[in-house]
């Protein structure tokens, strides 16, 4: 991701557009995705060491993840009484806050960006927590 970063700016440079202060967020972002990823990479490792099935299970829900996630379609063309899907699912504030830099629109809410630091920070410390426990038993089961 860092060099997909310095490619985009570099597209932007090149493509007369300065890069704005919104771009300086880029960074924290990518910290907070890569913290929340490890938490779940670690959990869904350590599971899938237990549970054969894991795998496919895995696969399916993060197609679903990826269409319940606003990547291709902006939050507003979701129907109201779906938006609590969205409420729901951490990425959408990742997904917003690369928006807002890329696209140099407002940056989501300080409260969002403190709930997502929240859940990354637990899911990074509590995937190391299941990771490192369940360590010991992955040389039986495998």
């Amino acid at each position: 991701m860092v060099l997909g970063l310095a490619v985009f700016v570099a597209a932007i440079t090149v493509t007369g557009r300065r890069p704005g202060t919104w771009l300086l967020v880029l960074p924290l972002v990518m910290v907070l995705q890569f913290l929340f990823t490890s938490g779940v990479a670690w959990m869904l490792a350590a599971v899938a060491v237990f549970v054969r099935d894991a795998r496919q299970v895995v696969g399916l829900a993060l197609t679903l993840w990826m269409f319940l996630t606003p990547i291709m379609y902006t939050p507003e063309l979701v129907p109201e009484r779906f938006r609590w899907l969205l409420a729901a699912n951490p990425m959408v504030f990742v997904v917003d806050a690369y928006r807002a830099a890329v696209l140099g629109e407002h940056l989501p809410s300080l409260a969002s960006a403190v709930i997502f630091t929240s859940v990354a920070l637990i899911a990074f410390v509590f995937g190391h927590w299941v990771f490192s426990r369940a360590k010991p038993a992955f040389a039986d089961m495998l």
